[in-house]
């Protein structure tokens, strides 16, 4: 099975959080952690992109993450969203956007696949 990890981007500050200032709850509820404080402030959702790890790595150890912009042996695209691991029992199925045709299949890390940027920060790598 593969490992469930998040990443948050904040549109108003167009960075990612850090994965030690956030918590997500199992209904997707964002909370920014003040561990000093002991206190969980809920962040509004409509300011931030949660993003599903895919549970794969790019030929340079690189984790994949919906969002992420890949090159590889057929073009640049990115990563759509990923399929529901229970619900199909396959946990690489995701549909991705590849030379602007959307396609559901499973990827090949081994085809030297490469996270180049994202559609968050890197949205000028979409229009080469």
């Amino acid at each position: 099975m593969r490992e469930i990890k998040f990443r948050i981007f904040d549109k108003q500050e167009e960075e990612f959080l850090n994965e030690e200032d956030y918590a997500i709850n199992f209904v997707g509820t964002i909370f920014k952690a003040c561990l000093d404080e002991e206190v969980f402030e809920v962040l509004d959702a409509d300011m931030y992109i949660v993003n599903q790890y895919t549970g794969l790595k790019d030929k340079n150890g690189i984790e994949i993450y919906e969002g992420d912009i890949v090159k590889c042996s057929i073009g640049i695209g990115y990563i759509d969203y990923i399929e529901s691991y229970f619900r199909i029992f396959r946990p690489y199925v995701f549909s991705t956007n590849l030379c602007n045709e959307t396609s559901s299949n499973e990827l090949d890390t081994k085809n030297n696949v490469e996270v180049i940027g994202s559609i968050y920060e890197n949205k000028e790598l979409l229009k080469a």
